[in-house]
């Protein structure tokens, strides 16, 4: 069966798109980000990207990636 990937949450910039990647790994779901505009340019000249990134998992977990977003306090319900 072949899963499709969703965006989940748009993360403010490159840290805290890393800090929902990695609870969402501590929690087995696997998840990738994708930044926008120039933040890739930017968070290799800068170490920070202030340009936000798209957070995405598999259509199969993104209930379980809501919740855990909402208990971060970044979604409501």
């Amino acid at each position: 069966m072949k899963h499709e990937a969703i965006k989940i949450f748009t993360a403010q910039d490159s840290i805290q798109a890393e800090m929902i990647i990695s609870t969402l790994k501590s929690s087995s779901i696997p998840s990738y980000k994708k930044d926008l505009g120039n933040g890739g340019i930017m968070g290799i000249y800068g170490g920070n990207s202030k340009a936000g990134a798209d957070i995405y998992v598999a259509d199969t977990d993104a209930e379980a990636a809501a919740e855990i977003l909402e208990g971060m306090g970044l979604i409501n319900s």
